[in-house]
């Protein structure tokens, strides 16, 4: 499954609750890139994230994804004299983001959460996956079926297409969530979002 970390970012008051008299700004979206990247969050601009090089001044913030596991996590580095917030609490110079906590950089007025993107939920078995039993039907997954891998725990369900064959085995749509505990989402979208940003993106819909 294709997974891309995503930092979803909204304007904070100083004291790091919504505030009220503050005009509802667009939701920010920002697409954490391989390798090392500068993240900056300028007061009057916003949130900006970029690829690092030599040019950058070293007192900035850097981010770079990591693979933990099965699921990718965000490395954050912040200079010296500076201090991040993670979950509200300050945070270490070298400190793993992980999905849905919530990060406000050192003087910013806007707090960006750390959302996973899942682009392909349905397609090929992984190859370590083939020959395992289907968590539901309990029969082997082949290498020529299609399937829906969780991005959490990477169990796969069969999501055979029915157009092809009567007899399609179609597990994922028999449940909800997987055995780990994961929604299944068997469309492009993200896993899970803190409540905040839920709330935010239902009412821009709701609004639309």
């Amino acid at each position: 499954m294709a997974q891309e970390l995503h930092l979803i970012a909204t304007e904070r008051a100083e004291g790091g609750v919504p505030d009220a008299e503050m005009p509802a700004l667009p939701l920010r979206f920002l697409r954490v890139a391989s390798g090392v990247s500068y993240l900056s969050c300028d007061p009057d601009s916003g949130p900006e994230m970029g690829p690092a090089d030599h040019s950058r001044d070293m007192q900035e913030v850097f981010v770079e994804p990591i693979d933990f596991g099965r699921k990718a996590v965000l490395l954050l580095i912040t200079p010296a004299r500076s201090r991040a917030w993670v979950n509200g609490l300050p945070a270490p110079r070298v400190a793993v983001i992980r999905e849905c906590d919530c990060v406000r950089l050192p003087g910013a007025t806007h707090v960006l959460y750390l959302c996973l993107f899942n682009s392909s939920a349905v397609g090929p078995p992984p190859p370590d996956a083939v020959g395992r039993n289907c968590p539901v039907c309990r029969t082997p997954v082949k290498a020529d079926t299609c399937v829906y891998c969780c991005s959490s725990c990477g169990r796969v369900y069969h999501m055979e297409d029915e157009a092809e064959s009567e007899s399609a085995l179609q597990c994922a749509q028999l449940i909800s969530r997987c055995e780990c505990g994961r929604e299944v989402l068997t469309e492009p979208g993200y896993g899970s979002l803190p409540e905040e940003i839920a709330t935010m993106l239902n009412g821009e819909v709701d609004g639309a």
